[in-house]
């Protein structure tokens, strides 16, 4: 008797959700890209608690080198409806990269913020695109 086999089709893997995401500062001068892949719910609590709701983690794929606090290989995002607050630093308690704002649609936009001890500092704007569905 011949065992039996399974042949499946393939399943393809759904496109991620990937935010490019471009920083300007308060003069409306560009400073660089960050790419963004939001890949999971985030575990547990960061130091530096954001916007309410659910929280996710992110995957970060471009950075820039911006002079001040850095840019980490993982973000926190913390979504209230089409608001929501990205940590690209949630590491740090008290050198953050912070991204607030909105999102309509496929677009966002909002304040770019480096969070430092004892508050935020405005350091200009951003723009954003989404690509894939969101997760």
């Amino acid at each position: 008797m011949a065992a039996a086999s399974s042949c499946s089709a393939p399943v393809a893997k759904p496109e991620a959700e990937v935010w490019t995401i471009q920083l300007f500062n308060s003069s409306k001068e560009p400073l660089g890209v960050v790419r963004i892949e939001v890949t999971s719910e985030a575990p547990g609590r960061s130091c530096m608690e954001l916007a309410p709701g659910p929280r996710r983690l992110g995957r970060v794929l471009e950075r820039p080198n911006l002079s001040g606090p850095k840019i980490e290989d993982t973000a926190i995002l913390s979504v209230d409806g089409d608001s929501f607050d990205i940590n690209l630093s949630p590491s740090w308690c008290d050198s953050n990269v912070v991204l607030s704002g909105k999102r309509v649609g496929n677009q966002a936009d909002g304040e770019l913020y480096f969070q430092r001890m004892p508050g935020y500092e405005n350091k200009g704007s951003f723009h954003a695109r989404r690509r894939g569905p969101a997760v």
